[in-house]
């Protein structure tokens, strides 16, 4: 998810504090920065952007690291604010993070959220990258708060029921397009079938993996089929398919809902293309390295890449 949507739901969970503890700044603190904490990995771009995109939703964005994290920062406002329990700054620091982690997840980039015990993706698929209502339903909660003071613990809470509703809701779209999906196409040897949202919450896009293509394409609600848009055979050459098991190569493939390799030609260099057939057309989602003479396979920095979400 985008970062205002992230600190949008670190502050609506300090909104949902009790009266008890009035205005907190070490809570304030904790919530807003644990919602922000693990795009920490943004660091990654040190090393250029596509290190930053071969490594995001790491480490930072699984539980092991989310509680390393929720310790440092736990220490670093205890220094500040001494008076504050610990536990209750861990608490609140990590509770926002794990928001943060459940929100990634929920939409198709999906977290490696056992990392490092497991690289194994966990991609929810129902909401978009930026979702507007998320964001107008933080905003209204948080405004509506300010507004009335007293009664901005049961705003937030009320902005939190309404949007957890919302995601229930496509919750259940997405399993009803998925299973008719499979109905419709049970002919075609189906290897993988996967819904993908869009922000229109009744706009959803399928895939259909089989052992010849990758079919895309929006779902027709009306008549519960796939109005494709993009076809992409998976017949590779031999020499890109031998790249896939090369070392600098290898380590980029889980991060890609579909990879496939492609070589082009550019200044006199031979250079393999990783894009992802279920985003062919997003920049974030492609990686490059240069084919040498000598049959090596070294990693380009691509200097362009955009921020990935």
């Amino acid at each position: 998810m985008d970062c205002i949507s992230h600190a949008l739901a670190g502050l609506t969970l300090y909104q949902t504090r009790t009266q008890k503890l009035g205005h907190a700044p070490a809570l304030l603190w904790a919530a807003l920065a644990g919602s922000e904490m693990p795009d920490a990995d943004i660091l990654y771009r040190i090393d250029g952007p596509l290190a930053y995109l071969l490594n995001h939703r790491g480490i930072s964005h699984s539980l092991p690291g989310l509680c390393l994290m929720a310790a440092l920062l736990t220490y670093l406002l205890h220094c500040r604010y001494p008076a504050t329990p610990v536990r209750s700054l861990f608490c609140w620091s990590g509770g926002a993070g794990l928001i943060h982690i459940l929100l990634d997840a929920a939409n198709t980039w999906g977290t490696r959220i056992w990392f490092p015990f497991s690289s194994i993706w966990v991609t929810g698929d129902l909401l978009p990258f930026t979702d507007p209502l998320l964001i107008f339903l933080g905003a209204a909660g948080l405004l509506a708060g300010c507004l009335n003071a007293p009664h901005r613990r049961r705003y937030a809470l009320a902005a939190c029921l309404l949007f957890m509703l919302y995601v229930g809701g496509r919750a259940v779209l997405h399993q009803y397009f998925l299973r008719e999906l499979q109905l419709q196409y049970a002919s075609l040897s189906l290897q993988k079938v996967s819904v993908l949202p869009t922000i229109h919450p009744l706009r959803w896009q399928g895939v259909l993996e089989t052992n010849t293509s990758v079919v895309l394409g929006d779902i027709n609600t009306a008549t519960l089929q796939l109005d494709c848009t993009d076809w992409y055979p998976v017949r590779e050459d031999p020499l890109l398919a031998s790249c896939r098991s090369a070392q600098s190569v290898a380590p980029s493939l889980p991060f890609f809902r579909y990879p496939a390799l492609s070589l082009k030609q550019e200044a006199d260099k031979n250079i393999i293309v990783v894009s992802d057939l279920y985003f062919y057309a997003n920049p974030h989602r492609q990686a490059s390295f240069e084919l040498r003479k000598d049959g090596t396979i070294v990693r380009l920095r691509q200097r362009k890449l955009p921020l990935v979400q």
